[in-house]
């Protein structure tokens, strides 16, 4: 039944379904950490918790880590004063696609929402980005 659902909602939004395995390869399982700290070594305090990958925007940083690490990294945060808002295991594009033409981005829009409105469908990961420009016409 799931499989069918998927299926359906892929075919309505003009996409189509792969063998298993067939998009796996483009993807890296992470964990992911969404935390705030307001000391200023935060970076070095992420690091030195077992960060592989940092990035801040307004004051809430991204922190990436091997997904066995998860666990292990994110009580060594919240030890040295991080307020942890998201710990989970995610999929992480390798390359992102760059979507710069408006009826391509609401194609790809209609289509994740068309996948997240299935009951069955727990997680959607996607490599497409949306130009800056695009946003506000979506």
């Amino acid at each position: 039944r799931s499989v069918a659902a998927v299926k359906i909602a892929l075919t309505k939004n003009g996409g189509n379904m792969g063998e298993a395995g067939t998009v796996g390869w483009m993807f890296e399982k992470n964990g992911v950490i969404v935390a705030k700290c307001e000391n200023e070594d935060a970076e070095l305090m992420a690091i030195d918790a077992g960060a592989d990958d940092i990035s801040m925007e307004e004051g809430v940083f991204e922190i990436i880590t091997d997904y066995r690490n998860l666990m292990k990294v994110k009580d060594a945060l919240k030890e040295k004063g991080f307020e942890i808002e998201k710990a989970e295991i995610s999929f992480i594009p390798k390359d992102t696609l760059i979507l710069d033409n408006l009826e391509d981005a609401k194609k790809a829009i209609q289509l994740m929402e068309a996948l997240e409105d299935e009951e069955d469908v727990a997680e959607v990961y996607c490599n497409f980005d949306i130009a800056e420009e695009l946003l506000d016409q979506l």
